[in-house]
Order: C-alpha cells, then sequence, then structure tokens
C-alpha cells in the first residue's frame, strides 16, 4: 500500500469515527442510528483493508500472494471465464425479474398497501431500464 492509499484509507477511517461518534451525540430518531450504522461500517471497511494488505504485505505471504494476484489476472483475461461471468450475470438478472413480479404478485394477494406493490413494480421496470441503456452503451462503445 502506497503512501497515497494509506492517507486515504486513514482520512476514511477518521470520517468513519466522526460520523459514528456525531451519531451517538445527536440524539435524532432515524437518522442518527443511520449516522452511527454508516460510520462505522466505513471505519471497519477501512480498518478491514489495512488489516488485509498488511497481511498481504508481510514476507512470508508475499509470494502466494503475488502468486493469488496472477491467477486472478490470466482469469479476468480467460474467454470461457468472461463468458460465463456474462451468462451468470444474465440468469441473476433474469431471476430478479421474476422475483419483482412474484413478490408484486403475492404481495397483491396478502392485500399489502398499493403503494409497495407499485413500488415491487416500478423496481422491475427501473431493472429493465437501467440494463437496456447499459446494453445500448456497450454496444456502441466495443
Amino acid at each position: 500500500m502506497n503512501k497515497r492509499e494509506n492517507r486515504n484509507m486513514v482520512i476514511l477511517f477518521i470520517v468513519g469515527c466522526v460520523l459514528a461518534a456525531a451519531g451517538i451525540i445527536m440524539d435524532i430518531d432515524y437518522y442518527s442510528s443511520i449516522m452511527v450504522g454508516c460510520g462505522v461500517g466505513m471505519s471497519l471497511n477501512c480498518a478491514g483493508n489495512w488489516i488485509q494488505n498488511y497481511y498481504h504485505n508481510k514476507p512470508e505471504n508475499r509470494e502466494a500472494y503475488e502468486k493469488k494476484k496472477k491467477l486472478q489476472d490470466i482469469d479476468l483475461k480467460d474467454e470461457r471465464k468472461i463468458y460465463i461471468r456474462y451468462k451468470s450475470g444474465y440468469i441473476a438478472w433474469n431471476a430478479f425479474m421474476v422475483l419483482y413480479f412474484i413478490g408484486a404478485f403475492v404481495l397483491s394477494l396478502l392485500k399489502v398497501n398499493y403503494l409497495i406493490i407499485c413500488f415491487c413494480f416500478a423496481m422491475a421496470v427501473v431493472h429493465y431500464l437501467v440494463a437496456a441503456v447499459i446494453y445500448k452503451h456497450l454496444c456502441r462503445k466495443m
């Protein structure tokens, strides 16, 4: 980890601690708990990344880490693995589209508030539109 990454991680850690402290000090019903959660999450993420980098940069672990990085670089460029990643993303997208509509249908059978049902349906529509926009963008780009 170079000095710039280390400095950024320390800054984010401090910002997370400040958010958590501000959330504890300010006693606003709902928003203080969100501030505490975001602050603690940010701080723990930075601490975890720092520990991970420290572990991988120790002399006894450096060779295994370099080997792992080399294998990851190979996997990123392997055409078969690229196809598998695209295919898994497509299958997951289809599964979530089906779950959105099934969820909206089940909620309508349970006579849940119509706004929640509309929200589930809107999530499916937005998911589809975002996927279509990304697809069009990638078609133009490639």
